[in-house]
């Protein structure tokens, strides 16, 4: 057998030096730069999950809206508890099921549609939701909300309502088929 090579010997000695330094430089350098490294990870990390959260609602929405359009959910008596289960179970488990908000109505015309979120004194105002399945030929807005909680101090960057929270909310807008 070969015993190990000089040169491995040689480095150890000559490292020997550098690895009793106890300066700090390395440490204080890390400090320095862990700081906005992790607060960039984090912010990073809170922007990915608004946009998962509105994507799958928006996704999830549009899917409802395809039934209520069919005349699906007309046809089965859903009720909106019904109808907030079924958009659930399709989401991301990021999401609490009892913090969606579900708003469905039936217009007369494309002029009566709200054009504002229904955000008064910066909470979701929930006082004029309803759950109106429509009939064969209706004018329907569903809108769809969700309170997303924000982690930490990007409560302040991320959160556009007065508990902290960021409204994430997804509209559909459609005429339903003759059923």
């Amino acid at each position: 057998m070969k015993r190990p090579s000089r040169s491995w010997r040689e480095w150890l000695e000559r490292s020997r030096p550098k690895l009793a330094d106890r300066s700090g430089a390395s440490a204080i350098e890390f400090a320095i730069l862990a700081a906005p490294f992790l607060l960039a990870i984090f912010v990073l990390f809170q922007t990915v999950m608004i946009y998962a959260v509105q994507m799958s609602l928006s996704f999830e929405s549009q899917r409802m809206a395809r039934q209520i359009r069919t005349g699906k959910v007309t046809g089965s008596a859903m009720s909106a508890d019904d109808f907030r289960t079924a958009i659930c179970d399709k989401l991301l488990r990021l999401v609490t099921c009892g913090d969606i908000a579900i708003d469905l109505k039936t217009y007369s015309n494309f002029a009566e549609l709200p054009r504002s979120l229904p955000v008064v004194s910066g909470s979701l105002d929930r006082s004029s939701f309803r759950f109106d399945t429509p009939p064969a030929g209706a004018i329907v807005m569903l809108r769809v909300f969700y309170e997303l909680p924000i982690l930490g101090l990007a409560r302040e960057s991320f959160g556009n309502l007065s508990n902290g929270r960021h409204l994430v909310a997804a509209t559909t807008v459609f005429k339903t088929e003759p059923f």
